[in-house]
């Protein structure tokens, strides 16, 4: 469900002048080498065994100059304000675009959702084709980042084989 909005997230933010926006598997988005934001998705059930999704989606809008965010990333983040340096953008018209967008992706998802854009996926993947070495559990893998499933799960070639990661943290 991440990835699915994460990729909505991005049509959303490129109907409206921010163009060049990609993901870095599973929820971070990236515009030029720079760190814009995240999406957080929690799906549980409650007790009449109803699925809810708890959605959290963090963008950086503008940042203040004089602050030093590098403390816990090697990559200097960026906000929506520098990508579009010369027009005003008015936070409270994109944020109402982006909510629009998300319910209308939520109330359209469906289990064949993110298979109709794993082709797409190549071209907003922020770390497609590079290697990269993910963090599961205790250890970590090295390989080449070739995707992701129609399942979201990551595609890494390791020494020749691909192995699907469901859950880790890219580290390099």
């Amino acid at each position: 469900m991440s990835l699915y909005l994460g990729i909505r997230i991005i049509d959303a933010l490129d109907e409206i002048g921010f163009h060049g926006i990609k993901l870095k598997w599973p929820n971070d988005l990236y515009y030029k080498d720079k760190k814009l934001g995240g999406i957080l998705v929690d799906i549980y059930q409650n007790s009449d065994l109803d699925s809810v999704i708890s959605l959290g989606i963090g963008i950086n809008y503008c940042l203040p100059n004089n602050k030093n965010f590098n403390f816990d990333t090697e990559k200097t983040p960026i906000d929506l304000c520098s990508i579009i340096k010369d027009e005003n953008i008015d936070r409270s018209t994109v944020a109402g675009h982006l909510l629009k967008r998300v319910i209308e992706n939520l109330n359209s998802f469906n289990e064949n959702s993110l298979k109709d854009e794993q082709e797409r996926w190549k071209d907003i993947d922020y770390l497609y084709a590079k290697t990269i070495t993910i963090e599961v559990v205790d250890k970590q893998i090295t390989g080449i980042n070739r995707g992701i499933t129609s399942d979201g799960e990551l595609i890494l070639e390791v020494d020749s084989k691909r192995i699907k990661i469901i859950t880790g943290h890219i580290v390099g």
